[in-house]
């Protein structure tokens, strides 16, 4: 199989991570990128707070992000979808 014949890749779920947080409520303070946003690998992506401390949330490839799941203040729990990353067309990406 050649890299012409590899199947596209799929889009990827944006979860959110298990901070460690022990139970406390934790907050989606903002999403950092738009919707429709070309992102990078590691791009911090969302602010979480737990217990007065802020965590970024990274995208886990690079990509559009195509989707919000949730929205500003929005309390979330590890494993949670917080939103969707598409593969970027070859178009998509700019120069």
């Amino acid at each position: 199989m050649t890299d012409d014949d590899a199947p596209p890749p799929a889009a990827v779920e944006l979860r959110m991570p298990d901070i460690g947080a022990a139970g406390q409520p934790i907050r989606l303070v903002q999403w950092l990128a738009d919707r429709g946003a070309m992102v990078i690998e590691g791009d911090r992506l969302i602010e979480v707070v737990a217990s007065g401390v802020l965590f970024h949330i990274a995208a886990p490839r690079t990509g559009v992000l195509a989707e919000h799941r949730l929205a500003n203040d929005a309390f979330v729990e590890p494993g949670d979808l917080l939103g969707v990353i598409e593969p970027a067309d070859a178009g998509d990406v700019e120069p």
